[in-house]
């Protein structure tokens, strides 16, 4: 279970860090903490999709992130695919 929160730190992280920044007064502040929110969680949509595969796999299968524009996903023959 450790490695399927590993894809999804930087989004928690970042976001955690940005959303209080909201909160200030500062017109300017908060107009550059909505965007970098914004854009770090638009950038972390492939890191949500990886994990919810992850989260469908069994513990034999394998999820390979080969480019940005495609996923391997191996389950082996027999597994149970809805666990």
């Amino acid at each position: 279970m450790f490695l399927h929160w590993i894809a999804l730190s930087p989004l928690v992280v970042i976001d955690t860090l940005l959303l209080p920044l909201l909160a200030l007064p500062s017109r300017p502040i908060v107009l550059v903490a909505l965007v970098a929110l914004v854009v770090n969680t638009a950038g972390a949509m492939g890191d949500l999709y990886s994990a919810w595969w992850l989260l469908r796999l069994t513990h034999q299968g394998l999820l390979y992130d080969v480019d940005p524009e495609r996923i391997l996903v191996f389950e082996p023959l027999g597994s149970d695919w809805a666990h």
